[in-house]
């Protein structure tokens, strides 16, 4: 809540076989609200913040990604609008777009989301080995790119 969450940088830490969409990345922000705000998510330059995180594990990569900048204002005024009220829901929540270069196995396959601040301690990662069929359902469309 109060967390600079516009300006966070959200990587996502994805098995080699599995990459994002360019598009439709979203992430929800479960505050007190009528209901949750749901914003895009872009690519995003590591730049500062790339010493900040742990190398990923054998053969899984990590997508950076930040809050698309057109939806950085929605977010400032969701978290002022709910500063003093009661939480409602959860924080942050993922709304993966993702295909697959070969065959994987959504039921068998995890992932993770991490969450990296310029200046600040480490953040509470919102997704640890996460069952990718929880996001995605039981399969992944092949990648066009």
């Amino acid at each position: 809540m109060h967390d600079d969450v516009a300006n966070l940088l959200f990587v996502l830490d994805l098995p080699d076989a599995v990459q994002p969409l360019p598009d439709g990345n979203k992430l929800g922000l479960g505050y007190a609200l009528p209901g949750p705000l749901k914003v895009g998510l872009v690519r995003a330059d590591a730049g500062e913040l790339a010493g900040t995180l742990p190398p990923p594990a054998a053969g899984r990569t990590y997508h950076l990604f930040e809050i698309a900048p057109a939806e950085r204002a929605a977010i400032v005024q969701a978290q002022a609008a709910s500063r003093g009220a009661a939480p409602v829901g959860t924080g942050l929540a993922l709304e993966p777009r993702l295909c697959a270069t070969g065959a994987v196995d959504p039921a068998k396959v995890q992932i993770s989301m991490l969450v990296a601040a310029a200046g600040q301690a480490a953040i509470s990662p919102p997704l640890r080995n996460q069952v990718l069929a929880s996001l995605v359902g039981p399969s992944l469309p092949p990648c066009t790119m």
